[in-house]
């Protein structure tokens, strides 16, 4: 199979799952995830389908850091989303909620420093690598006491999950062969694996959390191409508007 052009860089192309695939497939379950929450509370089978939404994301969220050519950009879209969804939560239910773009947000601005950080290492800037690592390590705590006293959508785990699966992104850079033989899939599939133990174990419901580990399943078909259609402006939107819907629905049958 030839390859093809993932925002401008050629990705090896193997049979299995586009990204447009997962995408649809983490919207999927996580609708069913919150009709669950909010229409059918008692129907436990629905929360479980729910548990593989998340997992998807971070794994979609994580490849979008790889990819993305505008970081900053993708990072304030994201986190911009996730305030205004909040803002609006907020005002009609009274409390918190801290929903899952805040938390994506945080892992793609984590993203973007550790990047730096690898960047100015491999271009040998000693002094510019510890500034960014100092930046990320600061920002790192931050967002724990954040996860911890405030509360995000999956908490402390959930945001490092992305990050911790872009930990061996050494693409474009001068390293040893060593870390540049592990930034590859196989690795990428044992840190995912990893990260879905610790978010079940973090859950406060560890049974029903540990059916995100079904999300191995689609992540181990990922082909490693977008698919033909990205609209990855619409899946932002999804996430608001599904809530607004079942919101609603909630409110007619009550």
């Amino acid at each position: 199979m030839s390859g093809e052009e993932v925002d401008g860089e050629s990705v090896k192309g193997r049979p299995g799952l586009s990204g447009f695939i997962l995408k649809i497939l983490a919207c999927l379950t996580m609708t069913a995830d919150h009709i669950g929450a909010i229409l059918f509370p008692g129907v436990i089978v629905l929360r479980a389908i729910g548990r593989v939404s998340f997992p998807l994301f971070a794994f979609l969220s994580a490849e979008g850091s790889r990819y993305s050519h505008r970081p900053v950009i993708r990072f304030l879209t994201i986190a911009a989303l996730g305030l205004v969804c909040e803002i609006v939560y907020d005002v009609f239910s009274g409390r918190w909620y801290g929903n899952i773009l805040l938390s994506l947000a945080a892992s793609a601005g984590l993203n973007i420093l550790m990047k730096e950080a690898k960047t100015a290492a491999a271009g040998g800037n000693r002094s510019r690598a510890i500034v960014w690592a100092a930046a990320f390590a600061v920002a790192a705590v931050g967002v724990y006491f954040l996860c911890r006293y405030v509360g995000v959508d999956y908490g402390f785990a959930g945001v490092m999950t992305p990050v911790a699966l872009c930990l061996f992104d050494f693409r474009g850079l001068e390293v040893p062969r060593v870390l540049a033989a592990l930034d590859c899939f196989a690795v990428r599939l044992l840190i995912f694996a990893g990260c879905l133990v610790w978010l079940t174990f973090s859950s406060a419901v560890p049974g029903l959390q540990a059916w995100c580990l079904c999300a191995l399943v689609p992540v181990l078909l990922y082909s490693g191409r977008p698919g033909k259609y990205k609209l990855k402006y619409a899946f932002y939107a999804y996430y608001p508007l599904h809530l607004l819907v079942i919101e609603l629905i909630s409110v007619i049958i009550s």
